[in-house]
């Protein structure tokens, strides 16, 4: 019911009384009325309030009222179970007690059992140590069989335990019976001895367990680098990879070849059954070229191929990966419509839909794989151009940095080839030439004074550019006959006892330059002299030593240099130079506690390196004063690696006329080297311009020694197991250098075990080696061919040169040099003539040779050179031997084993 208001809005206006007739008995009544209105007022409202209340407690009451009656009937229900529950209990007495009767008796039985058994226990303890006497007279008569097979199978422990012993050394087929032996002097009885199958595919297994571990490992990882090197064994070339990434710890041709094992490693990982078990993301090429921010190697040109290969393919996966996900993102509409487009693109490409249908199946379905990437690298490329410039940064992060070594060891033979080029430069007497006994033959002919302008042929031309001399050619042919590679060669160990008895002291070997070691060059050359007289004495003694009393080819050539002054001086700058830049800049990058030196750190010591040679060419006393010492001398200013050979320098340098210069060529041409070999860390590249973060995640050794060692490593395996095939020695290596057997024992159980059986019996059966062995075959005949049809081609230029230089009349004098009618066409046939004839210090390119003035201060300085050697005569090969005599030739250079590096390295 509506209320009213009873404020003063809603009260009728009262009658308006003129105030003149108002008197105040009058005004007192109506202020009275007032007053008592507005008591009811107040009254109402208290009572109004009062009735609202009684309500509410009247309802509240009504819900309590059933509530309660609620309560009482369940309250009856309760009690009429109770009572129904209390009348089956007393029903039900009866039955328990007897039930309670008779577990009572059941347990007296079994207390009766258990009195019996304990009885018995007690007997058997009181027999138990003449039973044991008998148990250990019976073990010492008769040992422990023990079996290392489970269900059939041979256990995880026991393939283990193969490839331990392998490791050590032992032959696959002695394993089953070196693990008998064992078992045996351990009083232990091994039945069924391992098969030499059963081993081999032990190592299968590490090997295929490697690879799952690398697929988890770098599937786990935020980044990673690579490094690669090759080598020849038994004239097969073989390569050796290395990735470098952060891994748990749980016990805690080129391009092509990197592919294929990364394909490998993805199968072995994605087919495991700990792939399925761990779930997760798995390992792919895409995530390998995300992953990817760094390549070392050596400085050949196919290795920075590969780098830029692996460049374009890092940014190739990731547009593509891009792509994929926008494409996951578009609408459905959006979807079709670009999809649409781009397949309207492709068939117009294709010259409408009646060509497209023209086109084979296969034809087809390449068109659509590859439209389809260009698609995808279409979207990424949009995708990525929307991404912050952070994002960017790190998903371009590639770079290429060289090993360490190889830099010193180009640089050496940098400054060396800028060394021997000095003689030509100065018109000083060159160091004797040092000619194998073939080519001293050719060469007697080839400077025969009667016979000044005989064009040479193409054997005199080759026996010439072959023909070297100087101190690093002095330094291999001393490893050659002191310390070769092959035992039954050489002069052995005599030499050392000799310089030992001869000096009082003991003598280590000739350092080993017959196998190319690194620095073995400057260590020859220290060698050499710190022992030159007690050398020359031994090398005297040789011949004496012989039936017939005579010097093979190679032991009078060594014999000549040790007497030769130039050969002398270039000795004394392989000493400096070692002792100055090589052996501090080597025991800096790969001395010991740099194993975790980051490579891409190494900028500013790089830029040091090259101010520190800079400083000695401008000051060659640095080195060469009478006052100079390592702190002046050293790039790290620390003591002199050897002592003795500073000294013996020093010795020989007042007999030494030429040896500031030389020392400034060498420098010079190492200086010019380091500049062209450091490239990547030059300012504003991609190096410099790195963070700190970035450098770290691009880490990468100093040097190429996981390679490089891995490489030395095969070579020694197989010289003690040479039937071992290459997919057995991989899976070996792998499993050792990774420590794959922590892997296992942290992360395989039998199921694992169980598929790496099957998946080794698999690769066991796919005849492997027969594959690798015809693949090899057939690249080496097509190498052939190819080798062949250049020849030919080479052949027939090099005869039309030569029938186009026969006929040319060499010039008389300089003056004809510069008359009018010597255009640049003659200026090259009288350089061609002069190459011919010996002068091979003319480069064999014509635009090499520069322009007109070039070419004619180079034809003057050229003939110059052709008159003297005529007039000289013979005087350049006065100490070969015309005699021919029994020796091994020596035809390679002191670096050809490197993989012939200098020759392939950028310019």
């Amino acid at each position: 019911m509506r209320e009213m208001r009873h404020d003063k809005e809603n009260i009728a206006p009262s009658p308006v009384i003129p105030a003149s007739a108002i008197c105040s008995s009058s005004q007192k009544a109506i202020a009275k009325s007032n007053a008592r209105a507005k008591e009811f007022k107040r009254l109402y409202r208290n009572e109004r309030r009062k009735n609202q209340q009684s309500t509410v407690k009247d309802a509240k009451r009504v819900t309590m009222i059933r509530e309660l009656k609620a309560s009482l009937a369940n309250a009856l229900i309760s009690a009429a179970n109770s009572i129904r529950l209390v009348a089956q209990v007393r029903e039900d007495d009866g039955a328990w007690s007897s039930h309670l009767t008779l577990e009572v008796s059941e347990h007296r039985e079994q207390n009766d059992l258990l009195r019996k058994r304990a009885r018995a226990l007690k007997a058997q303890c009181n027999r138990h140590p003449a039973i044991l006497k008998r148990a250990i007279r019976k073990a010492r008569l008769c040992p422990c069989i023990v079996k290392l097979t489970r269900r059939g199978a041979y256990t995880p422990e026991a393939r283990a335990l193969t490839q331990i012993i392998v490791k050590a050394g032992c032959s696959q087929g002695q394993v089953g019976g070196v693990i008998q032996r064992i078992g045996k002097v351990l009083g232990i009885m091994i039945k069924n001895p391992m098969s030499r199958r059963t081993v081999s595919r032990a190592i299968l297994e590490g090997g295929i367990a490697a690879k799952m571990q690398l697929g988890y490992e770098m599937s786990r990882t935020k980044s990673l680098t690579i490094s690669a090197d090759s080598t020849s064994h038994r004239k097969i070339n073989y390569k050796a990879r290395h990735i470098a990434l952060q891994t748990p710890d749980y016990s805690k041709t080129s391009f092509a070849g990197w592919k294929g094992n990364l394909e490998d490693i993805r199968k072995s990982f994605e087919s495991c059954p700990l792939r399925q078990r761990l779930g997760g993301k798995g390992f792919t090429i895409r995530l390998f070229a995300s992953l990817l921010k760094e390549m070392s190697g050596d400085h050949a040109n196919n290795e920075k191929l590969v780098g830029k290969l692996f460049e374009a393919l890092k940014k190739e996966e990731v547009l593509t990966g891009l792509g994929e996900d926008a494409l996951m993102e578009l609408e459905q509409a959006d979807l079709v419509d670009y999809l649409v487009s781009w397949n309207n693109k492709k068939i117009a490409e294709a010259g409408g839909i009646e060509a497209w249908n023209a086109l084979s199946p296969q034809e087809q379905a390449k068109r659509d794989a590859a439209i389809a990437k260009e698609l995808q690298i279409s979207l990424g490329m949009k995708e990525y151009e929307s991404l912050p410039c952070d994002k960017k940064r790190i998903i371009n992060l590639f770079i290429w940095a060289g090993c360490c070594m190889h830099k010193d060891q180009n640089c050496f033979e940098a400054g060396n080839a800028a060394m021997m080029a000095y003689w030509g430069t100065s018109g000083h007497t060159s160091p004797v030439i040092l000619a194998n006994k073939h080519n001293t033959m050719l060469l007697c002919q080839i400077l025969d004074p009667s016979k000044p302008d005989r064009p040479l042929s193409e054997a005199e031309l080759t026996a010439m550019q072959a023909s070297t001399c100087g101190g690093a050619k002095t330094t291999a042919i001393a490893g050659a006959i002191l310390n070769n590679k092959d035992d039954k060669k050489g002069q052995g160990d005599t030499h050392v006892n000799h310089l030992t008895e001869l000096l009082g002291k003991a003598i280590k070997r000739f350092p080993d330059t017959n196998n190319t070691r690194f620095g073995s060059i400057g260590l020859a050359g220290e060698f050499l002299v710190i022992h030159l007289q007690p050398t020359r004495t031994f090398i005297e003694g040789i011949k004496n030593r012989k039936k017939k009393p005579a010097w093979t080819n190679i032991e009078l050539n060594l014999y000549n240099a040790l007497h030769d002054i130039p050969t002398l001086s270039e000795l004394a700058i392989l000493v400096l130079y070692s002792q100055s830049v090589t052996r501090p800049y080597m025991c800096f990058v790969r001395g010991p506690g740099t194993e975790q030196t980051n490579l891409l750190d190494l900028g500013p010591f790089h830029r040091h390196v090259q101010f520190f040679i800079k400083t000695i060419i401008d000051d060659p006393d640095l080195i060469l004063g009478s006052s100079a010492t390592y702190t002046t001398a050293t790039l790290d200013v620390i003591e002199w690696e050897c002592p003795d050979a500073i000294a013996a320098v020093r010795a020989l340098q007042l007999t030494l006329p030429h040896i500031r210069p030389l020392l400034v060529a060498f420098f010079a041409g190492s200086l010019t080297a380091w500049g062209r070999f450091s490239a990547e860390f030059a300012p504003g590249g991609s190096i410099d311009t790195a963070t700190p973060q970035e450098r770290q995640l691009a880490w990468m050794p100093s040097t190429n020694d996981a390679n490089e060692g891995a490489l030395g490593a095969r070579r020694v395996y197989f010289r003690n197991k040479p039937r071992t095939s290459a997919h057995q020695y991989n899976a070996l290596a792998t499993y050792n250098r990774n420590e794959t057997q922590d892997f296992m024992d942290a992360l395989l159980v039998d199921e694992d075990h169980a598929h790496l059986r099957r998946e080794a019996r698999a690769l066991d059966a796919s005849h492997l080696e027969a594959s690798r062995r015809k693949a090899q075959v057939d690249f080496d005949l097509r190498v052939e061919e190819m080798v062949r049809r250049k020849d030919a081609e080479k052949k027939r230029k090099a005869a039309e040169i030569f029938d186009r230089t026969s006929k040319v009349i060499l010039v008389t004098t300089k003056a004809q040099i510069t008359e009018k009618g010597m255009t640049v066409p003659l200026l090259d046939a009288q350089l061609d003539k002069l190459r011919q004839i010996g002068e091979l210090e003319i480069p064999a390119s014509k635009t090499a040779r520069g322009k007109k003035a070039d070419k004619q201060d180079l034809l003057k300085a050229s003939f110059q050179r052709y008159t003297a050697r005529v007039a000289a005569g013979l005087n350049q090969v006065a100490n070969l031997s015309s005699e021919p005599q029994d020796s091994e030739v020596i035809t390679s250079n002191w670096h050809d084993d490197e993989d012939e590096e200098f020759d392939n390295v950028e310019e």
